[in-house]
């Protein structure tokens, strides 16, 4: 083993600090809804992560000095560590396997874009993977009674996410096709106390266990069809698992100067040189059941869910650590040039990842809120997110789905309901005594998943056309300064 490989826990916490350093200034709407549920209904088991907001609960009890602090930033914290956690089980993972290449697989590990993204983020991605890594630890090990501790680490996988019943499945056909039938009993007795438990937050949240375990399809709240959309998002979702691609690029390249797009041709000029470095140290891919019994397939169950789930990256947190742990363990590539794409991935996604992200205020929302609770407190705001600025007014002030939040047209027409809808919600209010309406009108820089895959109505002609737009207000965002009006009827 080199030096190198001697200090790759060295590595790890340097992976760790840097996430615990650069948190997401602009989590998700998920990701503020989460803190907020955190802050005011602890308790609650959400129905696809039923023991996330459990296990802060249970944190905060035993670290009640950080109730004192942001949620949102000590989730974020928590997350982070949980990603440490998880390049510490892969380090130790391979060093079992094959420690030539314990480095290479955390270089790739820990600068893959999909990882970074939900190490610096409040979302629910980091625990359950970190759990799944574990079982695998447990089951490659000599420990007595390993088998017994990796069913309970799947069953945790499984309570983190219920997606990881794709790691589960895999766990089960490994133990079966390597040790046979009666091995194979005890991971598959994860499920058990996975259905257990989540009939017990069933009866806490007051559902029938079926309609909880599918609480967001019988909502609404999940996209999963066979489309063309399924086509293209899928390989998208898949490259920015590894590297970050994304509309904000663009803008920086217009308005930081040429050093932005220098970095960007140095950032991808090693990705091209890593990429060729790879393609010619391809080898003959060695005998391994780990890779084909374990790794493999479960790496296809998750990208085939990721896909009927219309390319969902969300569901590809662990595509960094299947491939990489494949490669490795069928030594199909060398170290060295593995090591060498990890550090081109680190540098890439830095520059277009985790510093945008953390220094920049792409969109500006809180900034929206706090300009719009600063008015009476009877006006209504017309918004083009109007989730997240929900989840925001209900971390801060504790009330949830607030009603004087509107949708806007564009937002009804993206989740496929007719514009002229919000348009006559808008036009009701507006008759109202003493009522106001403000509207911020900054869509065209919201350009996400949820636009590329947004249902089938189609977008209105703009609220200029049915209202009057009085300029009230301003803030500024990624793209400058951007006008708050006051809405009156024509």
């Amino acid at each position: 083993m080199g030096t190198a490989g001697r200090h790759w826990k060295w590595i790890v916490a340097a992976f760790t600090l840097l996430y615990l350093l650069l948190p997401n200034a602009n989590p998700s709407s998920d990701a503020v809804g989460y803190a907020a549920t955190q802050r005011w209904n602890p308790l609650h088991c959400s129905p696809h992560h039923v023991l996330y907001h459990v296990w802060w609960t249970l944190m905060l009890k035993i670290l009640p000095f950080l109730k004192k602090m942001d949620v949102i930033a000590v989730l974020q914290a928590g997350n982070a560590l949980a990603a440490g956690g998880v390049l510490l089980l892969t380090g130790a993972l391979m060093n079992r396997l094959r420690s030539e290449y314990t480095l290479a697989v955390l270089m790739v590990v820990g600068s893959s874009f999909g990882f970074m993204r939900y190490a610096t983020e409040n979302e629910t991605y980091i625990m359950p993977l970190l759990f799944g890594i574990l079982s695998l630890w447990f089951m490659m090990g000599s420990l007595h009674g390993r088998w017994w501790w990796s069913a309970l680490a799947l069953a945790f996988a499984m309570l983190f996410h219920q997606t990881y019943i794709f790691w589960w499945l895999p766990a089960v056909w490994y133990a079966f096709r390597t040790e046979g039938i009666k091995k194979a009993f005890i991971p598959a007795s994860a499920l058990l106390l996975t259905a257990l438990v989540y009939q017990g937050a069933a009866v806490a949240e007051e559902e029938p266990l079926w309609r909880f375990v599918f609480h967001d399809v019988y909502a609404g709240g999940v996209q999963t069809s066979i489309s063309l959309k399924n086509f293209y998002m899928t390989p998208i979702s898949l490259l920015r698992s590894f590297i970050q691609v994304h509309g904000y690029m663009l803008w920086s390249w217009k308005h930081d100067g040429y050093w932005s797009i220098l970095l960007s041709l140095a950032g991808l000029g090693l990705l091209v040189f890593a990429g060729i470095k790879l393609w010619r140290n391809m080898r003959k891919p060695a005998a391994n059941p780990l890779w084909r019994h374990f790794l493999l397939p479960a790496l296809m169950l998750h990208l085939l869910f990721a896909f009927y789930s219309e390319g969902n990256a969300e569901f590809m947190v662990m595509m960094p650590f299947l491939l990489a742990m494949g490669a490795a363990s069928c030594a199909v590539i060398a170290p060295r040039p593995i090591i060498f794409t990890g550090l081109a991935l680190l540098f890439w996604n830095l520059v277009h990842g985790l510093l945008p992200w953390h220094f920049r205020d792409f969109y500006g929302h809180r900034q929206l809120l706090t300009k719009w609770v600063n008015r009476p407190p009877d006006w209504f705001m017309v918004s083009e997110e109007p989730v997240m600025m929900r989840n925001l007014y209900y971390y801060h002030f504790g009330v949830q789905d607030y009603s004087l939040i509107l949708d806007s047209p564009d937002w009804a027409a993206a989740k496929g309901t007719p514009p002229e809808m919000a348009i006559s919600v808008i036009d009701s209010v507006l008759k109202l005594p003493l009522r106001q309406v403000l509207y911020a009108d900054y869509s065209r820089y919201l350009f996400n998943r949820a636009k590329a895959t947004a249902r089938g109505a189609q977008a209105s002609n703009g609220l200029q056309t049915f209202f009057q737009l009085e300029t009230a207000d301003s803030f500024k965002n990624m793209a400058g300064k951007q006008l708050i009006y006051l809405m009156k009827d024509r």
